[in-house]
């Protein structure tokens, strides 16, 4: 993980909603199965702005997150259908 994954991590973990709205939209492109199972994590999120930008981002996101370990969490917690 580089600094860059670091500081996106901390705003994905921030108790701060639009710290949190504004890292998400710029994840729409990420592979990185860390930040991807805490963004899938946020689909949890006590703010509904942030559960919708999390579905968004994972949505707009291209790469093949369903052959993943991720993808597996995400059919197993009943979240989304791959």
């Amino acid at each position: 993980m580089n600094i860059t994954d670091s500081s996106i991590l901390h705003n994905l973990y921030s108790t701060d909603t639009n710290r949190k709205i504004s890292a998400l939209s710029e994840l729409v492109q990420t592979s990185d199965e860390v930040i991807i199972e805490k963004i899938i994590s946020l689909l949890n999120d006590d703010e509904i702005r942030v559960r919708g930008e999390v579905f968004s981002t994972l949505f707009q996101n291209k790469n093949d997150i369903s052959k993943s370990k991720v993808g597996i969490w995400i059919w197993d917690s009943g979240w989304l259908r791959i």
